[in-house]
């Protein structure tokens, strides 16, 4: 009979560590991937916060070349008159 209680003993001992074990690779699961999400939501704002100023230098540059048109119709109408 003491030897089917060290058996048992042996196998709660061997259980206890596969359940240890179980829980901290989910912990460490757990952790890596809440770190992943937190990498990727601060990645995303910073490629908001580009994608903003992206917008405003595209506005900067249509004006620009809305200018640039503006003033080359009126250059070509003063080169008409000069001919």
């Amino acid at each position: 009979m003491a030897h089917a209680v060290e058996l048992d003993l042996a196998g709660r001992i061997i259980d206890f560590s596969l359940i240890e074990l179980d829980m901290i690779l989910i912990a460490f699961v757990m952790h890596v991937l809440i770190d992943a999400r937190d990498r990727i939501e601060q990645h995303t704002g910073e490629l908001r916060n580009t994608n903003v100023q992206l917008e405003s230098i595209n506005r900067e540059l249509a004006t620009r070349e809305e200018e640039v048109a503006r003033q080359n119709e009126e250059l070509q109408g003063q080169s008409e008159e000069l001919e």
